[in-house]
């Protein structure tokens, strides 16, 4: 019994001392984007995409097939003249997204997988807010300004190519997923983007 709670404390003490050898969290990368976001909920006879910049910064995650990002994006319509729709309200909308996910690396678990993708998933704040432009509803009021907030989910892949030491291109294709049915205006939104990757 003694040489058994004898050895449980020598491997519970290995197990400590290993833990900051196992579970790194570390930042080694820094990514510029930039692309479009598809809105299906654009108005009538306007065009669908917006222009979305993005800046993340991540590292790996304990494991070396894992990373964590944080990133910030943007986009706009900018939307400054009525639309010429009777009984409509011409609203532009903006939105800063924070988001947070999770990536995985298929090709670090096995070296015969040599496709430089990685599968990710997490999730995003959108802060938007709306501007009124002009036009009134079917009762004759105007629109006014507002402001919004949702969280969803993502999920999407990404392609990374190495260019020049520290320096990857990168593409992306991003989803986003309502939490809410009820938060129907992020329902078939997602993202399109090219970058430049740095690695620190």
């Amino acid at each position: 019994m003694r040489c058994q709670t004898r050895c449980l404390y020598v491997s519970s003490f290995l197990l400590v001392a290993s833990l900051p050898a196992v579970a790194q969290v570390n930042l080694d990368h820094v990514s510029v984007r930039a692309g479009i976001l598809n809105d299906p909920w654009s108005p009538p006879g306007e065009d669908q995409s917006r222009f979305s910049p993005e800046v993340e910064a991540g590292g790996r995650f304990i494991l070396p097939y894992i990373n964590w990002g944080l990133s910030w994006g943007y986009w706009f319509e900018g939307i400054t003249q009525t639309l010429p729709f009777p009984d409509y309200i011409t609203n532009s909308q903006e939105a800063h997204i924070l988001g947070a996910r999770f990536a995985f690396y298929p090709q670090m678990l096995d070296n015969h997988f040599h496709i430089p993708i990685d599968l990710f998933a997490g999730v995003a704040e959108h802060i938007g807010r709306t501007t009124y432009v002009g036009g009134k509803d079917f009762n004759g009021n105007p629109g006014h300004n507002h402001s919004t907030q949702s969280t969803t989910g993502i999920i999407g892949l990404r392609l990374t190519f190495s260019v020049i030491s520290p320096f990857s291109l990168d593409g992306e294709v991003l989803q986003f997923i309502p939490f809410s049915t009820s938060d129907s205006i992020q329902k078939g939104r997602r993202e399109f983007k090219l970058g430049i990757m740095a690695t620190i």
